[in-house]
This record gives structure tokens, C-alpha cells and sequence, in this order.
């Protein structure tokens, strides 16, 4: 079988991709393997490279990365796991637009998912009938956060009180990574890095607050 995970609310997509890992740990052993493809290339190579013989353990992250020569590849690999008893699982952070590799992988996908985010209408619905400072807490998590908003919103619905988010702590991890990256520190950037995209921020957010950041450095550094 062939999944496609797509979405804005990539919060629910990672949470679903957790647990194909958990899963493929149980089924496949250390045969299972995840593949980053805006670090990899992929070969024809991949097929029934299992112990399994004919079934293969793939989760391909960010498969549209990939240059058109390997999307050629994945092409005549798709076609043999939509016959056989693969299980294979592509992840997206939201739908590319005119994207063939992404076409494909859609084409023969035997299910796809795509993870939305909470329409503004929605929303406000679940906020109506709170107190303003409780609205402005969850809406913050809202942007922040889209699991611990709903973690937040059924502990007030408990009776509790919301937490308030510390907006800060993201932007101080981006200003570290940063200065990591100025420090040539690369593996710490690397880490730090990856660390933010697991909490559910998107390239773009980082590179913006980064260049915003460098933006005041040099204004500060000009007098």
C-alpha cells in the first residue's frame, strides 16, 4: 500500500507519520527506513532491498524535492509497490503546485490524506464563549502550536485555566541556530534546525525571523 500525507497542519500530519514509524519498528525490524529526499537521492536500488523479499518499509519525506532523473525513478517504483505488498508512506508539508513527482505519488497512492488547518469560522465558534484573555491565550496557541492548543482548549473546557504560550522561546531558538550558523557550528545547526522543524514551523518561518534577526544585528552594529 502507498499513503500520501499532505497538509498546512503539519502538527496532525507528524503525529500520523509517529506512528507509521512505531508501527514499521513492530512489523519490519531494522529493515524499515526513512528517507529525507531534500538530503537523499533515491536509486532504482530501493526495491526489494527488504529482507522481506518483495515488501518494503519506505517513509519518504518531501519526495517533490527530488530532481526530474530520480522522479523518473520513483515513478517505476511506484508502479511495482502499487502491486505488491509494500507499505510505503510519502509525506508533505502541504501540496506542491504543478509538481509532477507529487502528481504521481497521488496517482498511485492507495489513500491520501490531507490535514487542514482549522478554518478561521471554526475557531471562533470554539472561542465564543470564553473570557477575551482566555481567547487571546488559545488563539496564540492556535499559531503557535495547533496540538497544545487543543490540549489547552480541553483543559479549559475542564474548568482550568489556559497556559499562556512563551512566544519568545521559539525566537530564541532561531536567533541560537542563528549564531550557530555564523559560528560555522554545523552540526548544532543542523540539530537545532530539524528540532524546530519537528515542532511544526515551516523553512520559511525560520528563514524570515532569521533575516529579521540579522536585519537588527547590523542596524545595532551601524550605531
Amino acid at each position: 500500500m502507498i499513503y500520501l500525507l499532505y497538509g498546512e497542519n503539519t502538527h496532525a500530519s507528524r503525529l500520523t507519520l509517529g506512528k507509521f514509524a512505531d508501527r514499521f519498528k513492530r512489523e519490519a525490524g531494522p529493515s524499515w527506513r526513512i528517507i529525507n529526499c531534500e538530503e537523499e537521492e533515491i536509486d532504482a536500488g530501493l526495491a526489494s532491498s527488504s529482507l522481506f523479499g518483495s515488501k518494503d518499509f519506505y517513509i519518504f519525506k518531501y519526495a517533490s524535492a527530488l530532481p526530474d532523473e530520480a522522479g523518473d525513478i520513483l515513478l517505476q517504483l511506484l508502479k511495482r509497490w502499487s502491486k505488491d505488498d509494500s507499505v510505503i508512506v510519502f509525506y508533505e508539508r502541504e501540496e506542491p503546485a504543478k509538481n509532477k513527482i507529487f502528481k504521481d505519488i497521488k496517482k498511485y497512492a492507495t489513500k491520501t490524506e490531507e490535514f487542514k488547518k482549522m478554518p478561521a469560522t471554526k475557531l471562533s465558534s470554539y472561542l465564543v464563549k470564553l473570557s477575551h484573555p482566555e481567547q487571546e491565550k488559545l488563539r496564540a496557541w492556535h499559531e503557535i502550536d495547533i496540538g497544545r492548543f487543543f490540549s489547552e482548549l480541553e483543559k479549559v473546557s475542564l474548568g482550568g485555566v489556559a497556559s499562556a504560550p512563551k512566544k519568545d522561546l521559539v525566537g530564541n531558538e532561531i536567533f541560537m541556530l542563528g549564531d550557530f550558523w555564523g559560528r560555522r557550528e554545523r552540526q548544532k545547526a543542523y540539530l537545532l534546525y530539524h528540532k524546530l522543524l519537528d515542532g511544526g514551523l515551516e523553512p520559511d518561518d525560520i528563514v524570515r525571523t532569521l533575516l529579521w534577526h540579522l536585519k537588527n544585528l547590523n542596524l545595532a552594529a551601524r550605531g
